[in-house]
């Protein structure tokens, strides 16, 4: 099974169909987001050793009788390699879930981006993101009334410690991107 086919990419194909509002499913989605990592980094002569780990994985949680849920339907035919399946776009997929699929799996409740990071956008970076934070603001009532967010920076082991980039310096504070690459898209 699947041996045309990359494993990583049907995998995350699949995980991004797992509705995340249920917890029943955290399972599976964590089951094949681990068989998705180890699949990455296996050579191909261990690929048809991750196939059939990802075939236990959807066993373990689908059971082996007739699915009947549309996203349990659609998983198993990107499986099967049978993708051309109608579409039930209720259910999270890229386009339609881009900010819960960008935190993956991670448990974090908040996007925290130093305003020094933000300032040393290119211009053009800059604009779009004030133009959404905009919309945001005029979109929904999301700021709370009686209090304000306050972010400090902690080590791996839960101890304060001083952020480098807390101080913007009213505007003037700019950081290093990596491999000089600011102003060209990713």
């Amino acid at each position: 099974m699947g041996s045309d086919r990359c494993l990583p990419d049907v995998l995350g194909k699949m995980i991004a169909l797992i509705p995340r509002d249920n917890q029943q499913w955290a399972g599976l989605i964590h089951g094949l987001a681990s068989v998705r990592e180890s699949a990455s980094f296996a050579p191909p002569e261990a690929q048809q050793m991750w196939w059939r780990r990802g075939a236990e994985e959807m066993g373990a949680y689908l059971g082996q009788g007739e699915l009947t849920v549309p996203w349990q339907v659609q998983i198993a035919n990107i499986w099967l390699d049978r993708e051309s399946a109608p579409v039930d776009s209720t259910h999270n997929d890229l386009e339609t879930e881009p900010i819960h699929n960008w935190f993956e799996l991670s448990y974090a409740q908040y996007l925290t981006v130093p305003r020094s990071v933000l300032q040393s956008m290119p211009a053009e970076w800059q604009r779009r993101f004030v133009e959404c934070l905009e919309e945001l603001d005029s979109t929904f009532d999301w700021r709370p009334e009686g209090g304000r967010y306050w972010v400090k920076l902690k080590d791996d082991r839960g101890r304060y410690v001083t952020d480098e980039l807390a101080d913007y310096e009213r505007g003037r504070r700019r950081v290093s991107n990596r491999d000089n690459r600011i102003g060209r898209a990713r």
